[in-house]
Order: C-alpha cells, then structure tokens, then sequence
C-alpha cells in the first residue's frame, strides 16, 4: 500500500528519479507514516537531523531564527541531506495545517544502501556537490569516484543540479527545502 501511495512522492526527489527500481522498492518499504497537527514542531533547528521527509497531504512552514523562509505542501520534501550526512538542522519545520507525512530514517536508508553499493557511492557524490555548492562540507561524503559508473552519475547529477539543497527548488511541480543546511 505505501508503495504505492509513495512512488510519486520519492520519485519527485531529484536524487531517487533516475534510481533503480528495485532500490526506489527497497527505500518505499522503509517508509513511516507520521501525522502532525497545526503548530506541531517536525524539526527543531539546530538539532541533529536523522529523516528526510516526504508531505502527502498538508501545508508546512520553514523558519529560520523567527523568520517564515517559505511554505511547502503537498509533494514537497524536506531534510534529504541528512540521509547521507548526520548535521545539524538550520531551520525548523513546523505544521501550519494538519498534515500526513512519510519519513525515511537515515538508518533505514543505510541499510538499503548496503545491498546497492553503486547507489551508495552516487547519493554521496551528489549530496557531496550539494553541499560544496553551499559551502559546506562533510567528511562522512567521501567518494570512491570509480565505484559509481558515469551514465548513472550524470542521469542522478543532471537531476539534482537545478537548486542546492537549502533553496527551494521544483521537480515535478513539487518543492524542497533541506533544513540541514
């Protein structure tokens, strides 16, 4: 059932796009359904983030500080670096309606990883540039660049190349916001 009902909002994100089937599978079955009410906080700022996000159904705010950066809902997605990178959140995400989400924990990504070595070495690299674009920097993305064949590198790379992963960016007529940054 939640393959199903999930397979659009994964595929919206630009680094599970052009995945294979099976590992896109794999990640599906790891997914929780969590409901937040009006005023629910779903990620402190300046805590460790350990899941990625995905709104089925639901409005959110992204603040900063005490400041509204922006609103996302339906399709929209949030915290995707810290599958890969265990940081500290820059923003909080709070539920401006009642809203149902699934979420990925970054264990839960990790052990699907295991079993596709070549996705693995991919979501590093492209989660890599993401941050070197932002200026950041993880060592936990070190990548064994020969591990990763280059068609799937540029199909995974040319899909994630439209906004860094703190800017709001559009796929698919949904939006992102990574609050790790």
């Amino acid at each position: 059932m939640i393959n199903h009902n999930c397979r659009a909002l994964v595929d919206a994100v630009p680094f599970f796009h052009n995945a294979d089937s099976n590992f896109v599978n794999s990640i599906l079955s790891k997914l929780q359904y969590e409901v937040y009410m009006p005023n629910d906080f779903i990620i402190r700022e300046g805590m460790l983030g350990t899941k990625m996000y995905f709104i089925a159904l639901g409005t959110v705010d992204v603040i900063s500080g005490d400041k509204l950066v922006t609103t996302l809902s339906d399709g929209s997605y949030f915290g995707e670096i810290s599958l890969l990178a265990r940081m500290k959140r820059a923003a909080s995400i709070r539920a401006e309606t009642y809203c149902n989400l699934y979420s990925l924990e970054s264990d839960h990504f990790h052990l699907v990883l295991e079993e596709y070595p070549i996705m693995k070495e991919a979501m590093k690299r492209i989660a890599a540039e993401r941050l070197k674009a932002l200026g950041r920097r993880s060592s936990v993305l070190e990548v064994d660049r020969s591990a990763v064949p280059t068609k799937l590198l540029h199909q995974m790379s040319k899909n994630c190349s439209t906004a860094p992963d703190s800017e709001i960016s559009s796929s698919h007529s949904s939006s992102s916001y990574d609050s790790n940054v």
